[in-house]
């Protein structure tokens, strides 16, 4: 009977060893909710560094400026050939990384890729500006008129 007990004890050490290790090694990442988005605009600078929960998605921060350039994007890599989407749910750390344009590219017609361009958005501004452009129009008909 002392045996079948010793053999019993045993097997229940080796056991709770084996679950004390794997709480050692998993038990930080387990515990860790949050994950962090880095923002690098050049490849030593970090722009922003934003918490983001576990597969949750990041929201963009407001465009980084550099003199000289135009930025045009966060990328994956940063070589800048992959484009981020930002409805990506984020599973871990992750380093995005600005891409930068030449200004003078642009102002000297050197480019034909006009997708590289930063586009600002304004909720909106389309249909108040469609709205002033046809009342616009309507005094200009009217006034015509008379």
């Amino acid at each position: 009977m002392t045996e079948n007990n010793n053999l019993k004890i045993k097997v229940f050490s080796g056991i709770g060893i084996i679950l004390l290790l794997a709480l050692i090694f998993t038990g930080p990442a387990l515990a860790s909710s949050n994950f962090l988005v880095i923002f690098m605009t050049d490849e030593d600078t970090v722009y922003l560094n934003k918490p983001v929960a576990r597969y949750a998605r990041v929201s963009e921060p407001e465009p980084p400026f550099k003199m000289g350039y135009i930025f045009a994007g966060w990328y994956e890599e940063p070589e800048c050939i992959h484009r981020f989407d930002f409805n990506t749910r984020i599973p871990a750390k992750t380093t995005l990384y600005a891409k930068w344009i030449p200004a003078t590219d642009y102002s000297n017609g050197m480019s034909d890729n006009y997708d590289e361009l930063p586009t600002f958005k304004v909720p909106g501004f389309s249909l108040i500006a469609g709205i002033i452009a046809i009342a616009g129009m309507a005094l200009i008909l009217q006034k015509s008129r008379k």
